[in-house]
C-alpha cells in the first residue's frame, strides 16, 4: 500500500511538473524582422487582410505599412507633431489612427488616402483604439484617453457610433463616455464582440502603487467583469492586446520588459490563463496584432520601438 502511494505521488508530481513546464513556450523561428528605420518610435499595429499588410504607427510622426508575409516597407506617411498612437481597421477598408497631440482620430482608406477625422473636443490625450460591428454598416469605436495619467477618472474611455453607407459616406455620432469604472493610466483597448467583452490595459493599478493590470468590462453596460485576468500578477507594464480564433480562441496580453518581455495567453471563453510565450530576440513590446492567413495564425510585435517581429503561432488546443 505504501509503495502504491509513493508511486501515485511520483506520477502526480510528474503531471504537475509537465503542466508547469508546458505553461511557457519560446518561439525561436521568426517569419521576419522588419528593417530598422532610424529615428522611429514604433507603437501599435493593425492588419489589412485583403492586402496582407500591417499598419504601424510611429510616435515620432509617421504611419507605416509593411508586407505581412515578408516585412517589406510599403508606405510611409508623414504626420509631423501629431504623435500617432493606436491603430484600428474597420471593414478591411478604413484605417483609424489616434493622434495624441492632435487630440483626434485620423481616418484613412486602405490606400492611405485621407478620409477625415473625428474626436476633436472629446479627446485630450488619446491612446488605444478598437471597434466592433453593431449591425450592417454600423460600428462602435472606443478610444482610451490618458489625460492627467495617474489621476483616478471615470472618463477614460470615449466611444462613437460610425455608420458607413453603401456609397462609402461616413456619419459619426457625438462622442460619449463609456461606463463608470475609475481608471488611472490607460493604454491599449480591444473589443471581443463574440463574448461581449472589452479589455483595457491599465498601467497604474488602482493608483495605490505602481503596477499594471488588465481590466475586463461588459461591452454593453461597461460594468467590470471579475475573472482570473483581474488578479493576474503583472510585474511589468501591461501593453498590447490581441485576439486569436475566428470566434473562440485566445486573448494575448503583452507584459513589456527590457529583460523579461512576455506574451500571456488566456482563454477567450472562460478568461482562464493558458500559456506564456516568449519571442526570441524581441523585447520591450508595445503594440501587437494577430492575423489569420493561409490557414495559420500569426503574431506581430513591436521590438524595442525599432522594428516589427512576425512569428507564426503554434496550433494551440482549447
Amino acid at each position: 500500500m505504501i509503495k502504491k502511494i509513493i508511486l501515485f505521488s511520483f506520477f502526480l508530481f510528474l503531471s504537475c511538473s509537465s503542466k508547469n513546464l508546458s505553461s511557457n513556450l519560446t518561439l525561436d523561428s521568426p517569419m521576419f524582422f522588419s528593417e530598422i528605420i532610424p529615428e522611429t518610435e514604433l507603437d501599435s499595429i493593425g492588419f489589412l487582410n485583403r492586402k496582407h499588410q500591417i499598419v504601424v504607427t510611429d510616435k515620432k510622426g509617421k504611419i507605416l505599412s509593411y508586407s505581412a508575409m515578408k516585412g517589406e516597407l510599403k508606405h510611409s506617411i508623414e504626420r509631423p507633431n501629431a504623435f500617432p498612437n493606436g491603430v484600428n481597421i474597420i471593414d478591411d477598408e478604413y484605417i483609424l489612427i489616434t493622434e495624441r497631440d492632435n487630440h483626434q482620430v485620423l481616418v484613412l482608406d486602405s490606400s492611405f488616402n485621407y478620409i477625415g477625422r473625428f474626436g476633436e473636443g472629446d479627446l485630450k490625450s488619446p491612446y488605444g483604439i478598437t471597434s466592433y460591428q453593431i449591425e450592417k454598416n454600423k460600428h462602435r469605436v472606443f478610444v482610451t484617453d490618458n489625460f492627467n495619467e495617474g489621476v483616478l477618472s471615470s472618463e477614460r474611455i470615449i466611444f462613437w457610433d460610425i455608420i458607413i453607407s453603401d456609397e462609402n459616406e461616413i456619419v459619426i455620432s457625438e462622442g460619449r463616455i463609456f461606463g463608470n469604472t475609475g481608471l488611472y493610466e490607460v493604454e491599449s483597448i480591444v473589443a471581443d464582440s463574440y463574448f461581449n467583452r472589452l479589455f483595457v490595459a491599465e498601467e497604474n493599478t488602482r493608483g495605490e502603487s505602481k503596477g499594471s493590470s488588465i481590466i475586463v468590462l461588459d461591452l454593453e453596460s461597461g460594468e467590470e467583469i471579475m475573472s482570473e485576468i483581474s488578479n493576474f500578477p503583472f510585474k511589468n507594464d501591461a501593453e498590447g492586446i490581441a485576439l486569436t480564433g475566428i470566434k473562440e480562441g485566445y486573448i494575448i496580453f503583452t507584459e513589456q520588459s527590457k529583460e523579461d518581455n512576455k506574451f500571456h495567453l488566456f482563454s477567450r471563453s472562460n478568461l482562464s490563463f493558458y500559456k506564456t510565450l516568449f519571442l526570441e530576440d524581441v523585447r520591450y513590446t508595445d503594440g501587437i496584432a494577430t492575423a489569420f492567413m493561409h490557414g495559420e495564425w500569426y503574431l506581430y510585435a513591436i521590438d524595442d520601438d525599432k522594428r516589427v517581429a512576425a512569428y507564426k503561432l503554434p496550433q494551440f488546443e482549447n
